[in-house]
Protein backbone atom coordinates (compact mmCIF):
# COMPACT_ATOMS: atom_id res chain seq x y z
CA UNK A 1 0.00 0.00 0.00
CA UNK A 2 1.47 3.39 -0.96
CA UNK A 3 2.65 5.74 1.78
CA UNK A 4 0.01 8.19 2.90
CA UNK A 5 -2.90 6.02 1.78
CA UNK A 6 -5.53 5.75 4.50
CA UNK A 7 -6.74 2.41 5.74
CA UNK A 8 -10.22 2.34 7.24
CA UNK A 9 -11.73 -0.37 9.37
CA UNK A 10 -15.36 -1.32 8.87
CA UNK A 11 -15.90 -0.29 12.48
CA UNK A 12 -14.52 3.22 12.00
CA UNK A 13 -16.49 3.73 8.78
CA UNK A 14 -19.70 2.39 10.35
CA UNK A 15 -19.30 4.52 13.47
CA UNK A 16 -18.68 7.59 11.30
CA UNK A 17 -21.88 6.92 9.35
CA UNK A 18 -24.17 5.52 12.05
CA UNK A 19 -22.65 6.30 15.44
CA UNK A 20 -21.23 4.48 18.43
CA UNK A 21 -21.78 0.70 18.58
CA UNK A 22 -20.41 -0.07 22.04
CA UNK A 23 -22.27 0.04 25.35
CA UNK A 24 -20.82 2.50 27.83
CA UNK A 25 -22.93 1.86 30.94
CA UNK A 26 -25.02 5.01 30.68
CA UNK A 27 -28.71 4.28 30.02
CA UNK A 28 -29.27 7.26 27.72
CA UNK A 29 -26.17 6.60 25.61
CA UNK A 30 -26.77 2.85 25.58
CA UNK A 31 -30.31 3.39 24.20
CA UNK A 32 -28.68 5.30 21.35
CA UNK A 33 -26.20 2.46 20.85
CA UNK A 34 -29.06 -0.04 20.71
CA UNK A 35 -30.73 2.07 18.03
CA UNK A 36 -27.44 2.30 16.12
CA UNK A 37 -27.10 -1.48 16.25
CA UNK A 38 -30.41 -1.85 14.44
CA UNK A 39 -28.88 0.08 11.53
CA UNK A 40 -25.66 -1.92 11.79
CA UNK A 41 -27.75 -5.08 11.50
CA UNK A 42 -29.21 -3.91 8.18
CA UNK A 43 -25.79 -2.90 6.88
CA UNK A 44 -24.09 -6.12 7.93
CA UNK A 45 -26.80 -8.36 6.49
CA UNK A 46 -26.58 -6.48 3.19
CA UNK A 47 -22.79 -6.91 3.08
CA UNK A 48 -23.00 -10.63 3.83
CA UNK A 49 -25.72 -11.13 1.20
CA UNK A 50 -23.58 -9.36 -1.40
CA UNK A 51 -20.61 -11.58 -0.57
CA UNK A 52 -22.85 -14.65 -0.87
CA UNK A 53 -24.06 -13.53 -4.28
CA UNK A 54 -20.45 -13.05 -5.36
CA UNK A 55 -19.59 -16.58 -4.21
CA UNK A 56 -22.54 -18.05 -6.09
CA UNK A 57 -21.72 -16.15 -9.29
CA UNK A 58 -18.05 -17.12 -9.05
CA UNK A 59 -18.84 -20.80 -8.66
CA UNK A 60 -21.06 -20.76 -11.77
CA UNK A 61 -18.99 -18.58 -14.10
CA UNK A 62 -16.27 -19.33 -16.61
CA UNK A 63 -15.05 -15.73 -16.41
CA UNK A 64 -11.78 -15.58 -14.49
CA UNK A 65 -12.43 -12.20 -12.90
CA UNK A 66 -15.88 -13.28 -11.67
CA UNK A 67 -14.33 -16.44 -10.21
CA UNK A 68 -11.62 -14.36 -8.49
CA UNK A 69 -14.26 -12.12 -6.89
CA UNK A 70 -16.12 -15.25 -5.76
CA UNK A 71 -12.98 -16.76 -4.24
CA UNK A 72 -12.15 -13.53 -2.38
CA UNK A 73 -15.74 -13.24 -1.16
CA UNK A 74 -15.64 -16.86 0.07
CA UNK A 75 -12.40 -16.09 1.90
CA UNK A 76 -14.01 -13.10 3.64
CA UNK A 77 -17.05 -15.17 4.66
CA UNK A 78 -14.78 -17.96 5.96
CA UNK A 79 -12.81 -15.46 8.02
CA UNK A 80 -16.06 -14.04 9.39
CA UNK A 81 -17.19 -17.55 10.34
CA UNK A 82 -13.91 -18.12 12.19
CA UNK A 83 -14.39 -14.87 14.11
CA UNK A 84 -17.89 -15.87 15.12
CA UNK A 85 -16.92 -19.29 16.39
CA UNK A 86 -13.57 -18.56 18.05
Amino acid sequence: MPDGERVYSITSVTEALIGNMSAVGDSQRDREVLSNLEEVNVLLIDLVKTLGINVNRGEHSYEGSVQAVGVKSRSILDELRCCLYS
